[in-house]
Parts: structure tokens; sequence; C-alpha cells
């Protein structure tokens, strides 16, 4: 088996974007995938809007800038800082068909900035704090009405705000001391309200400071929260004797419900929604304590929070929950046997069963595109490295081993660019600044 995905993987063509149009240089480009905040949450690395995917890249001409790639052509949208500093966009957010995210130029410092992909439409917001001194915005939420509610960073302005990008809309909801004292922060699917933790509760708000209230005296896991319906939340918190909690928070006034207690883990770090996807209208989820993990659903009550599938015996949790509406699909590792196994689930006990096994532990980030599984795994024999299956023995290999030899390119924010075709990041050691953007189909 080892064998024949070696033999495969050389058939397999694929080349680091490197051709950047908007420069004639053809400066290498790079990315940085690693995470800008805590663990618990990771910064958005790329964004699909349109045939077009956005990212920051680096190029020593122009810095950390926005770029964009069709999986053919890449360029860079705009030069908003010019110069080799570069405005180093962060937090890219998708929010109503337009990239927002916080940036910095030399005239008003670190900002909220807003694009629809283009250099023409890609300007600042709004300048929070008047001049070059920077506001330094993070944790965009979009809610209805237009409106962005984020967090700024500044000693001066630290708290929450709220604004649709003109002077009379903006306003600050809450202070706080440390800008990450608001934890996990989402937005519910019509705008009308987001959650997030802070100060050992739960809290939710309509982008107003009568409407921002505790909604649960309890402290949050490092699960996000997951949207379910139209203004409800399920949420992770810990109680007392450090069991995790599955909460769903309904939207309104009436009191949140307790679904699910998950016994204190002895060595799984992973508890619920840490690993969770929306599948046929309801949240899956994976519970994992000692060498026992289980598949679980919920549509948001207690009645209809369900286990599907258990299994035991295995040391690495359940992981990447991923769907394509249709079925869903994640990946068992087991590290002591070198051995992975992607499973495949209609929602069903009698439905959930294996798909492929390949070779190799560590098995995760899962993207689905085009019928087939893109993910990253790690052999003995060629480190972590970007596999692909679409189900068969044959069909199921390493695509390239771009650090030839035991040494690992660690392919990072696996997107899907077209069918069959997917967008990511990885180091083969050759680049000035490790990692690049790569595509591969």
């Amino acid at each position: 088996m080892l064998a024949l995905l070696a033999v495969s993987a050389e058939s397999r063509a694929q080349k680091p974007i490197k051709d950047i149009d908007s420069n004639p240089l053809q400066l290498r480009l790079s990315t940085n995938p690693s995470p800008a905040r805590p663990g618990w949450r990771r910064e958005r690395q790329f964004l699909r809007l349109g045939a077009w995917t956005y990212f920051k890249g680096n190029t020593p001409v122009t810095g950390a800038e926005l770029f964009r790639t069709n999986g053919t052509k890449t360029e860079l949208v705009k030069d908003i800082y010019p110069g080799s500093d570069g405005s180093n966009p962060t937090d890219l957010t998708l929010i109503g068909g337009k990239i927002y995210f916080s940036a910095k130029d030399p005239l008003h410092g670190r900002e909220l900035w807003v694009s629809d992909g283009t250099a023409k439409g890609t300007r600042i917001l709004i300048d929070f704090v008047s001049g070059s001194a920077s506001s330094n915005p993070l944790f965009l939420i979009g809610l209805s009405k237009g409106r962005i509610l984020c967090v700024l960073g500044a000693r001066s302005v630290m708290g929450l705000w709220v604004t649709n990008g003109t002077p009379a809309s903006t306003k600050q909801i809450a202070k706080s001391v440390t800008p990450y004292e608001y934890r996990g922060m989402a937005g519910v699917r019509d705008g009308s309200l987001a959650y997030f933790g802070y100060r050992g509760g739960i809290w939710s708000t309509d982008g107003t400071v009568r409407g921002t209230r505790l909604v649960l005296k309890a402290k949050m896991t490092y699960g996000p929260f997951r949207s379910i319906g139209t203004n409800a939340m399920l949420c992770e918190v810990q109680d007392a004797a450090l069991n995790a909690e599955i909460w769903m928070l309904p939207g309104t006034p009436r009191t949140p419900v307790r679904l699910f207690t998950i016994p204190r883990p002895m060595f799984n770090s992973g508890l619920g929604l840490q690993w969770s996807v929306e599948f046929k209208g309801k949240i899956w989820f994976a519970v994992g304590r000692k060498d026992t993990f289980a598949l679980y659903s919920t549509d948001g009550t207690p009645k209809g929070t369900v286990k599907v599938s258990s299994w035991t015996g295995h040391l690495d949790i359940l992981q990447g929950l991923v769907t394509d509406g249709k079925t869903l699909k994640f990946v068992i590792s087991n590290h002591l046997s070198n051995q992975s196994v992607i499973w495949i689930s209609d929602g069903t006990t009698k439905g959930t069963k294996p798909w492929i096994s390949l070779p190799g532990s560590g098995t995760r980030r899962l993207c689905l595109s085009g019928g087939k599984v893109f993910l990253r795994s790690s052999t003995a024999q060629s480190g972590s490295e970007l596999w692909v299956s679409d189900g068969t023995k044959a069909g199921t290999f390493m695509v390239r081993d771009l650090v030839v030899g035991t040494k690992s390119s660690i392919p990072w924010s696996i997107t899907e660019v077209s069918p069959g075709q997917v967008f990511f990041s990885a180091d083969d050691g050759t680049g000035l600044n490790k990692r690049e953007p790569w595509i591969s189909k």
C-alpha cells in the first residue's frame, strides 16, 4: 500500500503559486498560518468570495498585504501601506459579501477596513481614533442593518464597539481591561445578536448598551459557539468539577437549557463543540474521554440530543468533521498503530462506517472538494504532507512530498478554490519566509 502511494504521488501535478501579476519582479509570495490569537481563536487565513480566494500574503517589496487567487492568477488587491512594511491585514472576516479586516496605513494607524475584492472597493470603514494613532480592532462580527461589532485593543478606547461606518453609528457598548477578556465572539444567523464569553459568564448583545446582558453565569471552554436555527446558539462551558456542559442559548430572555454533560476527560483534550459541524439541520459534535469517544447530534433540545456512534480503544480523538450536505466525514487516527481511518455517515448509526484507511497518524485539516477529501497526514517516511482520497485504495495517496524525506511541509488552512482544487499554505524549505501558498488539483 505504501509503495503504491509513493508512486502515485509523483504522478500528481502540483506547483506553488509564485507569479504575482501586479509585481513584474515575480517575487516569492509567503503566508503566515500561525495563530494570531490564543488557542480558542485562530486567525482565518483564506477566505473564499466568488471565484477568488483572499489571504494575507507577504513579499519583500509590498510587505504583508491583502492578496487573492483564482487558482491560476494571483494578484495584490491593494497596497494599503506602501513600502516593505505592509499594512499587515488581520482578522479577515466575510460579512454580507464583503471582507472586513484590521489593517494599518500611514494616515490612520491600524483601523477597520472593508473590501469588495477590488482595489477601488478597498477602503477604510471607520477611523475609531482620529489621526495616525491606532484603535487595533479585532474579533469582527456582522450584525443586522449593516453594523459591525468588534473589540478595540488600544488602551484609550479598549472595549466592545459597534459601527456601520458612519460617525453617528459608532458607539462603545462596554469597556474592558484587556481585549482578550472577550472570548469566542460569534453572531447568530439573522444578525440580531452576538454571543461572547466575558469574566466568567456568557453574554449576548444586540449592538446596544441596553441590549447587552449576561445570559449564563459559567466559564466558557475552548470550544466555539455554534449557531442553531435563526437566533439560537450552542456553547460549551465548564462546571466546578471541570466537567464540560453543552448549553442551548435561545436568543431571547428565556432561560438557557443544558443539553448534555460530558464527564471530565482524563487524556483527550477535545471535548464537545471543538469538533462540530451543521448537518441535516442539526449540530454534530464529538465527545472524548480517556480511550472512549462518541459522535453526537443535537437539534437544540435535550430530547433531540442523541448519541449516533461510539468508539473505544483509540488514543486519538475523532477529528475534522466536514460535510458536503449529503454525508458527514471525519477521521479517527491511532498514533500507536500509525494508521488513520476516514469515516462516512449518513446521519444514522447503521450508516456510520469506515470509508477508507491510510497509513499515518496526526491526520487532520479535512477539506471536501470535488467528491474527494484533502487532508494533512504524517508518516515516518515522508513527514506531515498533503494527502487526498476519493474513497478507493487507488485514489488514496500522498499528493506530493514537498520536503523530500522525513521532514514535513505541514500543510495548513486547506481551502477549496474550485471543485477538486485546493489552496493551502506549506513550507517546502526553500522560501525566504518559509511558508508559501500552494495549489493542487
